[in-house]
Parts: structure tokens; C-alpha cells; sequence
């Protein structure tokens, strides 16, 4: 079965409980395409024929909250292990974790100041990755959270058939 049409049902609708329809899908794959190249909604809308930017925005909202995008995540990294070239690079038992700071330019629940990065507000995207170089949990910490706690989360709480040791 292609990953497409396993992981897209984890895209419960937040209000309804529904998952996606066909059509539906084809909209949540162009929101998700934006969103992971960073090149915008307003720019995939415009490469679109047929999708616009109030669909993908909708669907933004209500299909790509943290519980749906960390349950695809699962499916992915899931499928990214039972393949058979995944254990050349390792056994699925071992992580590492850093942190990336962004500017924000607004006020934001994890935004805030720090002088060690310089001027403006900023957050830390803190992500996870296995020996199998799959990224297996992704959080947004305040950029001057202490990570050990952070750590302790993504190894229990990343939802993966990974055995992290």
C-alpha cells in the first residue's frame, strides 16, 4: 500500500472527526508540499490550477495540528524502518536531538529574547533524528527552555516502532 494513502488519513478533521476525502486530499498534499518548502500558500495557490489559497489555508487550520502531523510522522518514519536499507545506516536504537533557533517577527506563545542569538524574538524548532537518519519527533520550545526535559519527551513520547536505547 503507497504511504500517501495511509498517512493522509491521520488528517482528522479538528471539528468534524472526518477524514479526508479525494478531494480533500489532493488539497491537504498541496497545503503540505507548501508548508514543507517553505515557498507559501500564496505561491502554491498561484501553481495550482484548481486550489486556492483559501482551501489550503482551511485546511491549514483545521487537518495539520500537532496530534495528526505527529501521528503521519509515525506512519512515515514507520515505513522508513521496516525497509531493508534502513539497517545499513543503524538499528533504529540510537538518536540525536539539537535545537534551531528562528526570528520570529511577531508575538507568539515561544517567542522570546535572547541576547546569545541577538536582537529580535525568536523560538527553537528542537527535532530528533534516528541512527537511520529519519526524524522521528519535532517540537517548538521557547528558545530559553533547558533542553533535558525536551529530550526526555521526544524519546518517550515519539509514537515510532523505534527502540530508541
Amino acid at each position: 500500500m503507497p504511504i500517501g494513502l495511509v498517512s493522509h488519513e491521520q488528517f482528522i478533521h479538528a471539528s468534524t472527526n472526518r477524514p479526508p476525502s479525494e478531494d480533500e486530499t489532493i488539497i491537504l498534499m498541496a497545503t503540505l508540499m507548501a508548508m514543507g518548502t517553505n515557498i507559501g500558500l500564496t505561491k502554491m495557490a498561484e501553481a495550482t490550477p484548481g486550489i486556492s489559497y483559501r482551501q489550503m489555508a482551511n485546511t491549514a487550520q483545521w487537518r495539520l495540528y500537532e496530534d495528526a502531523m505527529n501521528k503521519a510522522q509515525a506512519i512515515l518514519v514507520n515505513f522508513h524502518h521496516k525497509l531493508t536499507l534502513s539497517p545499513y545506516w543503524g538499528a533504529g536504537t540510537t538518536s540525536s536531538s539539537d535545537g534551531m533557533r528562528v526570528q520570529i517577527g511577531v508575538n507568539a506563545l515561544y517567542a522570546d529574547a535572547n541576547p546569545h542569538y541577538g536582537t529580535g524574538k525568536g523560538a527553537t524548532i528542537y527535532r530528533f533524528v534516528s541512527d537511520q537518519f529519519s526524524s522521528f519527533y519535532a517540537k517548538v520550545i521557547n528558545t530559553n527552555a533547558r533542553d533535558a526535559v525536551h529530550v526526555i519527551d521526544g524519546l518517550l513520547h515519539h509514537e515510532t516502532d523505534l527502540a530508541i536505547e
